[in-house]
């Protein structure tokens, strides 16, 4: 059996060539991605989303890879129309930083856009949490870690449809998958900020999506899988059958149509 991160990288496994059994095991998130410091969150989105009525952010290396060219131009797309009364900020570091920042400039969204370079992994969900709506547009992520850390603090998200997002992003449940065009995208953002009660619909379905990645759920997952394999291997080592099937009720119907005892 070999382990996937996510659907999409089994999917592309399978087009390879893979003949073994494949099962998606996405890596788990900790206990502590859910914990926050309430006083430590408001002081952020004071600092840096001063009076602005939404504040989103995103957190990726500056490479070109993820993108953040895409985010800009679909920023400036919303404040087109709907009006400057937002902050991004940008968490993280990369070769393309002087670029994104020229980018911001030539937009006309430097007042909006803020890097923040790179922050201690402890105190990332305080960013979360000082923020409404986690901002996406990678296009070659295995898996979205950084969306369930997001998901973790109750975001939600809008994305742009990719591998890895379409595994942790369900549309119009905890966020909003568009195609990667700007105004698609920014549709989408606007919907988010300005109907009250999806938001809110969202950051709760969010948070209980993000549950579901526990690592210890992942673990138990993990667990029950090896199981499984031992038992397949007992099954054609001692009878001849190998079991391709879900292994309770399969096994236990198997053993008994050839009257055997299960040991």
């Amino acid at each position: 059996m070999v382990f996937a991160p996510s659907l999409s990288m089994k999917q592309y496994l399978i087009e390879q060539g893979m003949k073994s059994d494949i099962e998606v095991i996405p890596t788990g998130i900790l206990e502590e991605e859910f914990e926050f410091d309430k006083e430590r969150a408001a002081q952020i989105r004071k600092e840096f989303g001063g009076d602005a009525t939404h504040v989103f952010c995103t957190v990726s290396r500056l490479e070109k890879e993820k993108n953040i060219e895409f985010l800009l131009d679909g920023l400036k797309s919303l404040r087109d129309r709907w009006g400057d009364d937002f902050r991004l900020l940008i968490i993280g570091e990369g070769s393309r930083k002087q670029l994104l920042e020229e980018r911001a400039r030539g937009l006309g969204l430097e007042q909006n856009i803020i890097f923040c370079g790179n922050i201690e992994h402890t105190e990332l969900s305080n960013y979360y949490h000082a923020c409404d709506v986690f901002l996406f547009a990678s296009t070659s992520e295995t898996q979205g870690i950084v969306l369930l850390e997001a998901m973790a603090a109750g975001l939600p998200v809008v994305a742009v449809k990719a591998s890895g997002v379409q595994d942790v992003v369900i549309d119009g449940r905890n966020g909003f998958m568009t195609n990667p065009e700007t105004i698609q995208w920014a549709d989408k953002l606007m919907q988010v900020i300005e109907n009250k009660e999806l938001r809110e619909r969202m950051q709760k379905h969010a948070l209980e999506d993000a549950k579901g990645y526990l690592a210890s759920n992942i673990a138990r997952k993990v667990q029950q899988h090896y199981q499984n394999i031992l038992y397949n291997r007992r099954l054609e080592e001692e009878y001849g059958y190998q079991n391709t099937y879900p292994i309770t009720s399969r096994i236990i119907s198997y053993l008994s149509e050839n009257n055997l005892k299960h040991r």
